[in-house]
């Protein structure tokens, strides 16, 4: 079969859509894959890394206020809406699956005024972005990660709840190296200025006697390091985390922002963790993958406006005393994951263009 595979903007819908491409070419030996994202875009590199083949398309994402660079946006999406059309009509898909991302809109909403063309998207988060909402009305099929998502999925023909994909190698761990407890603390590859914030003020003021390691972000890392006269000999400060596995599998509690693909990565080691969601993400999304995980008892959340090293501290030390509870959030963390998720994703799809539906 011919797939479409788009997905773009962020790590958080490339990696899924290129984790999608990876199990259609294990499943179907015949398969034509040609992935659709922007022409400059993080995902135009890694697809073409990974030898897959690529088309890309002219979308802004739209501003909250009207404004000259509105215009310009609708006149950009005329130009990718072209661009959709003419890559349908070339490349003649049966399948299209987006991932999310605005780039995904065009070529989605395409396929679905194709007859035959099956058309499905993959949504991350809890709360959906506005693309797979509106995409949602119209597609096959929706798949999700968080039951929470459906109820601004109401209109959607038909929702599958999977989860999200992750590399195999979360899955496949033995336990931990270190016998002490050890906090991992990170705010993704360009930090989190509010965690720095709190992080600093306990090192600060509290003796910290066992292991800590925390990722600043690069270009936080000399300002933080500033600050500190003596940095303790069991507390690591990093720029970044270069072998981030590692790092997370030797964890016994994660403190981290609330992305999507982070969590699913925290779901399928089976780690408790205190849970930051970035205020600035777009709809503030991050808030509901964090209440997410509360609500299903596998961690903690502090909302940044409300986050200090004295309730990071208090929030450590509860779960760092109480092995019970942080064990059990543990269990509850894994109890979400789906190892098979992109398996399961390709045969309900497979079954579904096989059958005629």
């Amino acid at each position: 079969m011919r797939y479409i595979i788009s997905g773009g903007g962020t790590g958080g819908h490339i990696y899924p859509a290129l984790s999608l491409v990876e199990e259609i070419q294990k499943q179907d030996l015949e398969a034509e894959i040609l992935y659709v994202g922007t022409p400059k875009g993080l995902e135009k590199k890694l697809a073409e890394e990974k030898g897959i083949a690529y088309y890309g398309i002219s979308v802004q994402g739209f501003r909250r206020k009207f404004s000259i660079e509105t215009l310009k946006t609708v006149f950009v999406l005329i130009k990718g809406i072209f661009g959709a059309f003419s890559v349908m009509r070339s490349f003649k898909p049966d399948v299209v699956i987006g991932t999310g991302g605005y780039v995904s809109g065009p070529i989605v909403m395409m396929g679905t005024f194709f007859p035959g063309v099956f058309t499905a998207i993959q949504e991350q988060n809890a709360y959906p972005g506005v693309t797979n909402r509106i995409l949602s009305r119209r597609v096959n099929l929706v798949f999700t990660a968080f039951e929470e998502s459906h109820k601004w999925l109401k209109r959607a023909r038909e929702i599958r709840l999977v989860g999200n994909p992750v590399r195999k190698a979360f899955y496949d761990v033995s336990e931990k190296k270190s016998k002490e407890f050890h906090v991992l603390s990170f705010g993704g590859s360009g930090g989190q200025t509010s965690l720095n914030k709190a992080v600093l003020e306990l090192l600060q003021e509290t003796k910290i006697n066992f292991i800590w390691t925390h990722a600043t972000g690069v270009r936080h890392y000399e300002a933080f390091i500033s600050e500190i006269d003596n940095l303790p000999d069991q507390v690591q400060v990093r720029a970044y985390l270069p072998e981030i596995f590692d790092d997370m599998v030797d964890a016994d509690l994660v403190v981290t922002g609330a992305g999507a693909i982070t969590i699913a990565e925290l779901q399928a080691l089976g780690k408790a963790s205190i849970l930051i969601p970035k205020a600035y993400t777009t709809e503030y999304h991050q808030f509901f993958n964090a209440k997410a995980m509360v609500d299903a008892g596998a961690s903690l959340m502090c909302e940044e406006k409300d986050l200090t090293g004295q309730w990071l501290m208090d929030a450590v030390e509860k779960l760092r005393s109480d092995s019970d509870l942080r064990k059990k959030m543990a269990s509850q963390s894994r109890e979400m994951s789906n190892p098979l998720v992109t398996q399961e994703i390709f045969q309900l799809i497979w079954e579904r263009v096989k059958h005629g539906e």
